[in-house]
C-alpha cells in the first residue's frame, strides 16, 4: 500500500510530508542551537580572566544601583 501511495505521489520519501516538516523544523533548531553554543564557547575564550572574575551587577550598575 504504501509503495502504491508513493508512486501516485511521485516521490519516494516514506514519511507522510507533515512528519518531513516537523524533523526539519527539529533538525534546523537543533543545528542554530549548536551555532550559537559554538558562538558562545569561542567569545568565552576571547574574555579575560578579570572580567570572569568580577560579577555582572559590577560591570553594569554603580554604587547607587543605577545603570552605568
Amino acid at each position: 500500500m504504501l509503495e502504491a501511495m508513493k508512486q501516485v505521489r511521485g516521490h519516494s520519501h516514506d514519511r507522510p510530508q507533515p512528519i518531513r516538516t516537523s524533523e526539519e523544523r527539529a533538525a534546523s533548531r537543533r543545528k542554530i542551537a549548536e551555532r550559537l553554543l559554538a558562538i558562545g564557547r569561542e567569545s568565552g575564550r576571547r574574555v579575560s580572566d578579570s572580567y570572569r572574575a568580577v560579577q555582572h551587577g559590577e560591570l553594569l550598575y554603580d554604587d547607587a544601583g543605577l545603570p552605568k
